[in-house]
């Protein structure tokens, strides 16, 4: 999801900032990558409804033992944010192009256009909306990734695991406690020994 993510930032930006609409030379191309851009956008709008109910239908797995409730609170805060703003920059992208009443491809599978009327004053609003929920979503979940990494490669705990393997996140935590360093390790594992 992550990369799916930050790929379709980066096609915007070089669609927007890069070949720009205002360059009639490469307007087809500028078209062709929003094409891309809008029907990815879509689908992670659907992944993200996907996934939302599936959280919400599943526990989520613990965070290693000896997680300090500081720790615990951002960690909540950014997973929080990371699912509002994966719900509004589609959404904020769609009023964009509805407004724009702009054609809109699927892959070469279908088109269409804006179901509404052409307004120029609602569309900059929408774009601007998507624009700085699109920049801070992606600077929270760079934020993501790094700490994750930093979970895996330093602090050595099964962080990352947990993320990419929820399923079997909690069997995960105990067999690769060993490879955790003695002051991180869960405490009290079965058949531990430790009572």
């Amino acid at each position: 999801m992550a990369a799916l993510i930050i790929s379709i930032t980066v096609i915007g930006i070089y669609a927007a900032r890069v070949l720009t609409y205002a360059n009639v030379a490469v307007r087809p191309v500028w078209a062709w990558w929003m094409y891309q851009h809008k029907a990815l956008g879509f689908i992670v709008l659907v992944l993200v409804v996907i996934r939302a109910i599936w959280n919400v239908s599943r526990p989520r797995p613990a965070l290693p033992a000896g997680t300090s409730r500081l720790h615990r609170l951002i960690v909540h805060v950014s997973v929080g944010s990371l699912y509002f703003l994966m719900f509004v920059v589609p959404i904020a992208g769609i009023g964009t192009a509805f407004y724009a009443h702009s054609l809109n491809k699927f892959f070469g599978l279908f088109e269409f256009y804006g179901p509404v009327a052409r307004n120029v004053p609602t569309m900059a609003k929408f774009k601007l909306a998507h624009q700085i929920t699109a920049y801070t979503m992606l600077g929270i979940l760079v934020i993501h990734v790094s700490a994750a990494l930093i979970h895996h490669f330093i602090l050595k705990d099964y962080v990352l695991r947990r993320m990419l393997f929820t399923r079997r996140a909690d069997r995960i935590g105990r067999s690769y406690a060993p490879l955790m360093r003695p002051d991180r390790a869960p405490r009290n594992r079965p058949g531990s020994g430790d009572g």
